[in-house]
């Protein structure tokens, strides 16, 4: 294990589990309209920095290495900056629960230089590899890879990605700035009318985790499934809708006037077409046909954006004064469903944890390649199942002010998530401890 893989470990094994008791705990607030409490902040935030953040932080390090060929430039800063991250996170979140402002500012200043740092270190290892000298290039990437780079999406893969990570840095800075405005009231307006609680938001669900996802399909996809390269023309439809989306809500956040929002949801439902479009005709082509709950996790998110979509046209008809559980129902969709899918779906390629399981129980390690179920374990179709159907009934019920049902789903939701952090996190460790299995640690 690595520390960038150790990042992902936590995220599974400690920060899933903390949302899915938090969901359960808040569930009802959320169903009751009651979205401004403290115990609904902490839950937000786990779910966006404990869980989605640490995930994409742990798993974008431990990929880059391989797609870039080398180790990352300043690959030392990497602890300090996830350790960073990680208190501030925990500083944050705790701050929320317990109501203390001057934690909320101390964790958020943190988490803001660590997302600022994970920034320099990316963008100064993509510098690092176009400064090597071309018999260096050449012997990481393949002949011609650098006029295959326009063809094979690789440059819109690259701007999706350094725009979600610039996205990270605004939203955190953001967050921190209305953290002071609450315990400094040096400026009443951000806070009036959810102004600036919805640039927040639009920044991170929209920006930072949107961008995020499908930058990162656009290169995965492809290599994971050995389909066509992405086709380039929809690549750059789809960043560049979301972009449009993202700047006219932030834009349209502080004013009365529902043009910039509609316009803004316009935008989000082009790109999300675009982009199920692109992303069902690469799977269709991909080579192994065993059962992959990968593939079922991305025809999840297509589910999800299309469901959101349609809440998007109803508040559209509606009016935003006939429907005001809207917007926080489709925020719980998009990262309890949306963005929650595409990073387990994505688990099952990009850390070993299910190589770990497969070690821990089948003794020829040899046969484990040519298992029919390779990625499908029973564990991780009960993840799926549960998951979806527990956040759908969530957000469902925040949608029409159902306790009850928040509730029910939330457990659902919990019982997919325990199944998810025990594949990913737990089921090895028996083997380790008996010694069946070896686990080794490195940089």
């Amino acid at each position: 294990m690595t520390v960038p893989l150790a990042a992902v470990w936590a995220a599974v094994a400690l920060s899933l589990p903390a949302l899915a008791a938090l969901l359960v705990a808040n569930a009802g607030r959320l169903a009751a309209g009651q979205f401004a409490t403290p115990g609904v902040f902490a839950l937000t935030h786990t779910a966006t920095l404990a869980w989605g953040t640490l995930t994409i932080f742990g798993a974008s390090y431990q990929m880059s290495q391989s797609l870039l060929g080398q180790r990352l430039a300043g690959d030392r800063w990497i602890p300090w900056q996830l350790a960073g991250f990680a208190s501030g996170t925990l500083a944050l979140i705790a701050g929320f629960h317990h109501s203390r402002l001057e934690w909320v500012v101390a964790g958020g200043i943190l988490v803001v230089a660590a997302a600022w740092l994970f920034l320099a270190i990316m963008v100064r290892s993509t510098r690092a590899l176009r400064a090597q000298p071309s018999r260096v290039r050449a012997s990481v990437s393949p002949p011609g890879a650098a006029s295959a780079d326009r063809r094979q999406g690789r440059w819109v893969h690259g701007l999706a990605m350094a725009a979600a990570t610039t996205c990270l840095g605004l939203v955190t800075a953001w967050g921190v700035v209305l953290a002071l405005a609450l315990r400094y009231p040096f400026w009443p307006a951000v806070h009036r009318a959810w102004a600036g609680l919805a640039a927040h938001a639009t920044l991170g669900l929209g920006g930072w985790f949107a961008l995020m996802v499908a930058g990162v399909s656009f290169r995965l996809v492809p290599l994971i499934h050995g389909t066509r390269p992405v086709h380039e023309r929809r690549a750059l439809a789809v960043t560049l809708l979301l972009l449009a989306a993202v700047g006219l809500a932030v834009a349209g956040a502080p004013g009365p006037n529902q043009l910039l929002r509609r316009l803004a949801v316009a935008a989000a439902l082009a790109a999300h077409a675009v982009y199920c479009l692109e992303l069902h005709s690469l799977l269709k082509q991909r080579r192994r046909r065993t059962p992959d709950l990968n593939v079922h996790h991305w025809y999840a998110v297509m589910a999800w954006g299309w469901a959101l979509a349609a809440m998007a046209v109803v508040w559209a008809a509606l009016g935003p004064g006939r429907w005001p559980a809207w917007a926080p129902a489709a925020a719980t969709g998009l990262l309890g469903g949306w963005v929650t899918q595409a990073i387990l779906g994505q688990l099952y390629k990009v850390t070993p944890f299910l190589m770990w399981h497969y070690r821990a129980y089948v003794p020829d390690v040899l046969a484990i390649p040519n298992l029919p179920d390779l990625y499908a374990p029973r564990a991780g179709r009960v993840a799926l199942w549960a998951t979806n159907l527990g956040m759908a009934a969530v957000v469902a019920a925040t949608a029409t002010g159902s306790p009850p049902v928040a509730r029910a789903g939330a457990w659902l939701f919990a019982a997919g998530a325990a199944c998810a952090s025990w594949l990913f996190g737990y089921s090895w460790l028996g083997a380790v401890l008996r010694r069946r299995l070896v686990f080794t640690w490195r940089r």
